[in-house]
Formats: C-alpha cells, sequence, structure tokens
C-alpha cells in the first residue's frame, strides 16, 4: 500500500526557541541551520519510530485484495479521522463514499476502517484512496516528552559534530542512546 502527502504538517514539532534554550545558543547566525536539522531530525525520527508526529493529511492507496472481512488497515500512526473514502468500481469510475458507511478503529496499536455491510465490495474492484488525519496533534505540545527529547539530542548531536565526520562515518551521525529514546514508542512493521 502505498501513502502519499496530501497536506503537509504546519510546523515543526520543536520550537527554535526550544532548540536554542536546547543548545544554550543566544545568537540568530544558525538560525536557519537549525531549522533544517530539526527538519531532517523530524523525518529521521518520524522513520525510526514509525509516527507521524505534527497532524498531517495523507492518502492511501488501498488495492481490492486489502481489503479484508471488510476492514482496511491503514499505514501510519496515529490516526485521528477519517477524511473521505474514494472507490473505483469496474469502469475505473470514482465513487465517494458516505463516512457513516464506515468506521475507525483503533485497537491493539492499529489503525482499522471497517466497512459496513451495506457497502458493495464489487464497488472497491478497482481499489481505495483513504483520505486521513494522522499525528498526535497540531504542535509539538502534543507529541510524547520521549519523542521530542530525541529530536533535541539528535539536533544537538549534529549541531556540535558538524563537519567533523569523515566521509563513511555513518555510525557517528546517530548518537548512542537514540534507540533508548524512541523504544517506548517504536511501532513495529505488521
Amino acid at each position: 500500500m502505498t501513502v502519499t502527502t496530501i497536506t503537509p504538517p504546519a510546523s515543526l514539532p520543536v520550537t527554535l526557541a526550544q532548540m536554542k534554550q536546547h543548545l544554550r545558543i543566544d545568537h540568530d547566525a544558525d538560525d536557519t541551520y537549525l531549522t533544517e536539522l530539526a527538519d531532517a531530525a523530524t523525518r529521521h525520527v518520524e522513520a525510526t519510530s514509525g509516527h507521524a508526529l505534527i497532524d498531517r493529511t495523507l492518502r492511501q492507496y488501498v488495492d481490492q485484495s486489502d481489503v479484508n472481512n471488510r476492514c482496511v488497515q491503514i499505514s501510519a500512526w496515529p490516526v485521528r479521522a477519517i477524511v473521505a473514502v474514494t472507490a473505483y468500481d469496474r469502469l475505473g469510475d470514482p465513487l465517494l463514499l458516505d463516512a457513516a458507511d464506515s468506521s475507525l478503529k483503533l485497537q491493539g496499536g492499529k489503525a482499522c476502517i471497517f466497512f459496513d455491510a451495506g457497502v458493495s465490495v464489487i464497488d472497491m474492484t478497482n481499489g481505495l484512496e483513504v483520505d486521513f488525519l494522522a499525528g498526535h496533534g497540531e504542535s509539538g505540545i502534543d507529541v510524547p516528552a520521549n519523542i521530542i527529547r530525541a529530536i533535541l539530542v539528535l539536533i544537538a548531536h549534529w549541531y556540535e559534530f558538524r563537519g567533523v565526520m569523515t566521509a563513511g562515518d555513518v555510525t557517528g551521525l546517530i548518537p548512542q542512546g537514540l534507540d533508548r529514546l524512541l523504544a517506548p514508542v517504536r511501532r513495529v512493521a505488521v
């Protein structure tokens, strides 16, 4: 299943002020660089943890064969709401499914959309597009504290050691202990 971003996050989970306080920086000369580091650190932590941190709208493309027992498993986490479900019939014509015909269930760290018995599987012959809202909230305040700490640790490490690493020194890119900060929230691929 492929997932694409429809609406990206409106902000980063850490603010420039948080970064500067964490790094004990009182000048503005590196503000652009710090923002770039925050973006890269956020992407790394999202990929490592399996979490979408700040709210965004995503679209998951689903083959008809992936509709098991009237259920579609959503690939991102945490899922906050289903925005729209579009089914494609035999001719490839789109059919927007009524929101009342499906429900979102969160159980065991998984999100699934369940379709009511009235929804025809024939209408899904050429697959589905599921648009959904994923993320912990609109700002970093809603993100678990250990994830924010992991982002700040990664930013600090990259800021401190910029230009020091030799080519091919991949182990120095990720600080020791980062995996332990993310362990309690890391999602296991199913």
